[in-house]
């Protein structure tokens, strides 16, 4: 009976968490990504709204190169991808 709430009711899921973007990587540039090649990122799920859709999607942190400064994606992948551009500067040519 899985799926079942206690009433033998089906439990319905959240229709606008269907369209919510969780992610294990980020759509990045060689750029924002910085010149060390062991990154270490934070990971949020739902961190963020997106600039673009304002929708919620996983938000990611890390520290670009060895004397750079903490950069954050800014939006969704879904809308990097339509784009064409990375999710933290949104330059040209993402992944």
């Amino acid at each position: 009976m899985s799926g079942l709430g206690e009433r033998g009711q089906r439990v319905k899921s959240d229709n606008n968490k269907q369209n919510w973007n969780q992610d294990d990587f980020p759509i990045v540039c060689e750029i924002c990504l910085g010149d060390n090649p062991y990154v270490r990122m934070t990971k949020r799920d739902f961190g963020a709204a997106c600039k673009v859709c304002e929708r919620p999607f996983t938000q990611f942190r890390w520290k670009a190169g060895t004397n750079g400064r903490f950069k954050t994606t800014m939006i969704c992948k879904t809308c990097a991808k339509i784009k064409n551009v990375c999710q933290v500067g949104l330059l040209r040519g993402g992944e």
